[in-house]
C-alpha cells in the first residue's frame, strides 16, 4: 500500500493488494472500482521476479479478479496494455 508515497513515486500503487497463490506471496495487484460504468480497472498489475508465469497462474489470478469485480458490483475488468486487453466476467 503505497498511499502516502506521492504519485510520481509510487510502484505497486494507492491501494496495491497482495497476490496470494497457494502458500506464496507472488505479486501485487492495485484496483480501482468505478461503480457508474461497472468496470474495475486494473491500474498495476506486478509479479515478484521468482512468480510463477505459468497458464494456470494467470488463470488463478484473472479468476481472484473476477470475483473481486463481482464482489464490487463490475461487470468488467481492464488491464494495463501489454497484460490483457480486456477482460469480462465469465
Amino acid at each position: 500500500m503505497e498511499i502516502y508515497v506521492p504519485k510520481h513515486l509510487r510502484v505497486r500503487g494507492f491501494w496495491a493488494m497482495p497476490i496470494l497463490h497457494r502458500d506464496r506471496l507472488i505479486g501485487t495487484v492495485d484496483p480501482k472500482v468505478d461503480r457508474e460504468r461497472g468496470i474495475l480497472y486494473v491500474l498495476t498489475f506486478h509479479l515478484e521476479p521468482d512468480a510463477p508465469r505459468d497458464r494456470s497462474t494467470r488463470r488463478a489470478i484473472e479468476a481472484a479478479v473476477d470475483d473481486l469485480a463481482g464482489f464490487v458490483g463490475a461487470a468488467k475488468v481492464t488491464w494495463p496494455k501489454g497484460i490483457a486487453s480486456s477482460y469480462s466476467r465469465r
